[in-house]
């Protein structure tokens, strides 16, 4: 095949070890690799490339993958998919791409959305604080170890709002790091109930600063969603909005506590 096909995927992230590949785990990815096998698309031992790897228990509403098919891809194939995948994972979109397309180094930016119940939070003090995230910073102190060689990254946007019953932060940047939003959510969270935190901020999220950042221990995967990869303008994706919007509603369903499992 001279293309590469390119999926949108939808999924939650509950009962899944992640999204990557992992030796005897249960992963969004080995769910994949399994229907596309079954459904003779892909080569036995073949990967999938993919535009984030999402932890355990973070949802994705716009995962992209991309693979070199094994036979010609045709439309019909994503109803073909979605009846053998479970009903927690869904295909939604798709795009015929050439083979140097890479999901992940050719994505402009990653949008993140994280969602709980909102109880109060202060946004008008979550929103100003977040101003010292913006642009390109040394994020070391926010990344779950293994840390990386290079610990910069630039953050584009961040939001703070009060969306139906929900607090939601929208984090938009070109990448990110293992933990980091987690960590930018968390301190986003503290700066709304304690307002002395952001004038010891810039000190403490240092790097000359030997203080670890106080993360709480609550961890808040459950919330967080990969909400959007953005790609330059000739990769476009004939999309199936009314399966989005079904993730969508599962989703947030699911962070409301409305249903239990996935």
């Amino acid at each position: 095949m001279s293309k590469k096909i390119a999926l949108l995927v939808s999924y939650l992230g509950c009962g899944y070890f992640g999204f990557q590949l992992q030796k005897e785990k249960m992963t969004v990815e080995r769910v994949l690799l399994n229907v596309l096998s079954e459904a003779k698309l892909l080569n036995e031992n073949q990967r999938l490339e993919f535009a984030s790897r999402t932890d355990t228990g973070v949802h994705a509403l716009c995962q992209v993958v991309s693979f070199l098919p094994r036979k010609s891809f045709e439309p019909s194939d994503i109803d073909n998919l979605n009846s053998l995948l479970p009903d927690n994972i869904k295909i939604w979109g798709y795009s015929y791409v050439d083979k140097s397309f890479n999901p992940r180094y050719d994505a402009l930016y990653r949008h993140y959305v994280f969602l709980k119940p909102y109880e109060g939070e202060n946004v008008l003090l979550m929103n100003a604080f977040a101003k010292f995230f913006l642009g390109q910073h040394d994020f070391r102190k926010f990344i779950i170890r293994p840390v990386p060689k290079n610990t910069f990254r630039r953050v584009y946007q961040i939001t703070c709002n009060v969306w139906r019953d929900f607090l939601r932060i929208d984090v938009v940047g070109r990448s990110f790091a293992r933990g980091m939003i987690k960590s930018i959510v968390s301190a986003l969270l503290i700066s709304s109930i304690n307002k002395n935190f952001i004038y010891k901020f810039r000190y403490l999220a240092s790097p000359i600063s030997r203080t670890i950042f106080p993360i709480p221990k609550k961890k808040y995967g459950t919330g967080l969603i990969l909400f959007d990869v953005c790609y330059p303008s000739d990769v476009s994706f004939i999309k199936i909005e009314n399966i989005r919007n079904y993730m969508f509603r599962k989703i947030v369903e699911y962070i409301s506590g409305y249903i239990e499992g996935c």
